[in-house]
């Protein structure tokens, strides 16, 4: 029955199974090779697609924008947009398929030019200028006991032969290491006063002590702290090394700073009072600085109405407490003169015996001369047959 149905079908039969079997592929099995889905081929494909692309983006980005820049594209983001970093009128094209990787660009480092160390210049060639320097180096360095070792270096106060009176130009100084000591902890500056050799030692150590707590006053009266400033003098022991146009006696007369790191040095007593000199000595200073008596060659007498104010001055030092006065002889080194260091001996001599021949008494009078000749600090045209004066102040 069935093979009848078949005999009698077999015409349509045949040619639905062909087209059913031709439709399923089933005759090229066997002739072709067997191909990959097409969503496989695209995933192996795409990683090289994008590689390839972010190549051709980045090589884009160099040749548009003619400057180092730094893109980096993430998987994150389809179709990101650049122009915040790419200039409008140089934008690559930019693929809409996600890619797979960083493509990062060196940036070249730059190296920043180094500042020229600043150099700062001498007080003696521009003292404006120095400060400048020197505030501005305060400002830049990292210790407070550097700045204050370089301060004091070239810090010094100059002083006329056996007197008080410090020039204003090492006052400078010194006010402006006082102000950076105030805000500086853990040190302590040691003030150190000296003398010329000329005169008595015993005079001359005294004379340098007094140099020393002078100049701690006068930094005091600016307003600075002077709490951790300790005066020492002595005398014509250490003379100077400095070496310039004036006289060698000119440098010794001096007043010399120097940082004491009060941590590693506990004998360095800031605790110690400071005496202050009285009040009217700044008066018989003024005085006894405006006081010479002038003589001519190997002569020792003064006139008299020249004698009647060294009486007024011996006077005035006789009533101010701790004051005493100083007659300082001094001679000529002139050929023509005939002078040497007996000749100021005798001029003091002579000087001191008339005052004690007035009344004052002779332990207020206190005789030197120097053993160089000594021309009057700015005026060098005066004679150097002269008698000058001076105020030492006794310790308490």
């Amino acid at each position: 029955m069935a093979l009848k149905f078949v005999k009698e079908n077999l015409p349509w039969i045949v040619p639905t199974v062909a087209i059913v079997f031709a439709a399923s592929g089933y005759f090229d099995r066997g002739s072709q090779p067997e191909v990959a889905p097409a969503s496989a081929t695209n995933e192996v494909l795409a990683p090289v697609q994008v590689a390839r692309e972010a190549s051709t983006s980045v090589n884009a980005l160099q040749a548009g924008t003619g400057q180092d820049q730094l893109v980096t594209r993430t998987d994150s983001g389809i179709g990101a947009d650049l122009s915040p970093t790419v200039p409008a009128q140089a934008q690559p094209a930019v693929s809409d398929r996600p890619l797979v990787a960083q493509v990062p660009i060196a940036v070249p480092q730059v190296a920043q030019p180094q500042q020229a160390p600043t150099q700062v210049v001498s007080f003696e060639e521009n003292p404006a200028a120095f400060f400048r320097d020197a505030q501005a180096s305060l400002q830049a360095a990292n210790s407070c006991k550097d700045d204050l070792q370089a301060l004091t270096a070239r810090a010094y106060v100059y002083f006329p032969s056996g007197g008080l009176t410090a020039e204003e130009a090492g006052l400078e100084q010194a006010r402006l290491i006082g102000t950076v000591a105030e805000g500086c902890e853990g040190v302590g500056i040691l003030v150190t006063g000296h003398s010329d050799p000329s005169g008595d030692p015993s005079v001359n150590l005294r004379l340098s002590q007094q140099r020393a707590e002078l100049i701690i006053q006068r930094i005091s009266a600016s307003g600075v702290d002077t709490s951790s400033f300790v005066p020492q003098g002595f005398g014509d022991r250490r003379p100077s090394t400095v070496v310039g146009p004036n006289s060698r006696a000119y440098y010794d007369r001096r007043v010399e700073f120097s940082v004491v790191d009060l941590e590693t040095n506990t004998a360095f007593n800031t605790n110690a009072p400071v005496r202050f000199v009285p009040s009217c000595v700044a008066t018989l200073q003024v005085a006894v600085q405006s006081t010479k008596l002038f003589y001519t060659a190997r002569s020792v007498s003064a006139r008299a109405e020249d004698l009647n104010k060294v009486l007024d001055l011996a006077k005035q030092a006789a009533a101010c407490p701790q004051a005493r006065l100083r007659v300082i002889g001094q001679h000529s080194n002139e050929e023509w003169a005939d002078e040497d260091v007996h000749t100021g001996i005798l001029r003091a001599k002579a000087v001191m015996t008339a005052i004690v021949g007035q009344g004052i008494p002779s332990e207020q009078i206190i005789m030197g001369a120097p053993s160089r000749s000594v021309s009057v600090v700015g005026q060098p045209e005066l004679s150097n047959s002269r008698v000058d004066f001076d105020v030492i102040i006794d310790p308490v």
